[in-house]
């Protein structure tokens, strides 16, 4: 049930996926994974129908739905360098706000030493 301007705008897209993804962009990688995604299931879909109509010339789809495999555990491995990014800049951030958080605590405690030193100065003199 796509409108055809939604079906013109996939086919666009599945094209796209069609050249090589060379993108390190993580919104291009998953789109591109989208993509092969589905073509992996139409693939599918025709190898069976193929298979149960017709199970001799079913080697050409194999063979296409193979690289359609091969290509989208390419662009998981990809993904896998943005998220390993994102992890490292998630732990970094925690660790400068738990960083912040015990500077702000040290910074009482050195106000308070402070003021307890200047009434001790001020008991004294």
């Amino acid at each position: 049930g796509q409108h055809p301007q939604q079906q013109q705008q996939q086919q666009q897209q599945d094209d796209d996926v069609d050249q090589q993804c060379t993108t390190t962009n993580p919104e291009e990688i998953a789109t591109a994974m989208k993509s092969l995604n589905r073509k992996i299931m139409t693939s599918f879909v025709t190898l069976t129908r193929v298979l149960v109509h017709e199970p001799k010339a079913a080697r050409e789809e194999l063979i296409t739905l193979s690289q359609l495999l091969i290509r989208l555990l390419e662009e998981c491995n990809r993904y896998r360098d943005h998220q390993a990014r994102e992890n490292l800049i998630r732990c970094l951030e925690d660790q400068l706000k738990m960083k912040r958080t015990m500077l702000k605590a040290l910074e009482g405690d050195l106000t308070e030493v402070q003021e307890a030193a200047e009434d001790v100065a001020r008991y004294c003199s």
